[in-house]
């Protein structure tokens, strides 16, 4: 699956491993996760992010899906910053922990039921996609939705808003970027939903004959850990509140970044699950909101950073 945002890479298994101080990865354009170079492109960032904490550099490559596919399964690329996990990929690749998770959001026009927790729910119901992403069995497999693909989200939505379509699918991130930055509008025009259809964890991925594999997945896991806690998915993902399982409980922690403010209500969750916890995880404790630093409550500098930027336009 997909949504607005791309940044691929790659490396030709000639470029070799040893003492990795770089490393060549491949992907297509599937905003917001991976993007042409330039371009806003979270889950490339979030691993070359983690990557060069352990002073390792990435070489980046653009191309269609299905030659990224092709080409790591020929083992022509040394990895690719963004995949699903499938049976056949794991014979060959080596997956890091989740970076993030695609979670399938439904959303209708303004006062649609969006209350849906299952495809079998939107029997008979126009639905609409993104052309060309790969969603998945639950999708392929689901009887009796009447699917139509659009070019991208964006053009979605205007069908939705003639009245064309009947629901959207429509990945989380963009769901909380609307309800951060364009939530007038959203309110406006747009239901949505609060529980994924369909959630998918993404992964970084490399061959499992590069030297020292393994130590390599292990220090990648250990900064991705580090960079949920301690702000740097908040800078990256633009947003001020998130939802980490931080002591692998089972209960999702809400973790402010450096300027949150108050609102947490529709953390994004980057486990594929939200929760109503209010339990907040800050500088390695977990604290009330009355302990949190004067500092962390005051509203909102993250969205300075996209001010100018509007992730979907309701012009009819």
């Amino acid at each position: 699956m997909k949504i607005h945002i791309f940044i691929g890479a790659v490396l030709f298994s000639s470029f070799g491993f040893s003492q990795t101080t770089q490393l060549g990865l491949v992907n297509d354009v599937w905003p917001p996760f991976t993007n042409t170079p330039g371009e806003t492109a979270v889950a490339m960032e979030i691993v070359k992010t983690a990557l060069n904490r352990d002073a390792i550099a990435v070489k980046e490559r653009v191309l269609d899906f299905e030659m990224v596919t092709k080409g790591l399964e020929a083992g022509s690329f040394q990895g690719s910053p963004a995949l699903w996990k499938t049976e056949k990929r794991e014979k060959y690749l080596l997956y890091s922990k989740p970076i993030l998770h695609n979670q399938l959001i439904l959303v209708g026009l303004k006062g649609a039921d969006v209350s849906a927790t299952s495809m079998a729910d939107l029997k008979g119901k126009r639905v609409g996609l993104v052309e060309g992403y790969a969603y998945g069995e639950e999708i392929e497999n689901a009887e009796g939705v009447i699917f139509s693909k659009g070019k991208n989200d964006q053009a979605n939505v205007l069908k939705l808003l003639e009245k064309k379509l009947d629901y959207l699918l429509v990945d989380g991130l963009l769901v909380a970027y609307l309800r951060s930055y364009q939530a007038e509008d959203a309110k406006k025009h747009l239901e949505m939903g609060t529980t994924p259809l369909v959630t998918k964890a993404l992964h970084f991925a490399i061959q499992k004959d590069i030297e020292d594999a393994e130590e390599l997945m292990n220090n990648f896991n250990a900064s991705i850990s580090e960079m949920q806690v301690d702000g740097t998915y908040h800078r990256i993902l633009k947003l001020n509140w998130i939802q980490v399982d931080v002591d692998g409980d089972g209960v999702l922690e809400m973790i402010p970044g450096a300027h949150a403010g108050r609102v947490m209500k529709n953390a994004y969750s980057l486990n594929g699950s939200s929760s109503d916890s209010s339990n907040i995880y800050y500088n390695g404790k977990l604290l009330n909101w009355e302990d949190l630093p004067d500092d962390v409550k005051r509203t909102g500098i993250n969205s300075q950073d996209v001010q100018d930027v509007t992730f979907m336009s309701f012009g009819l």
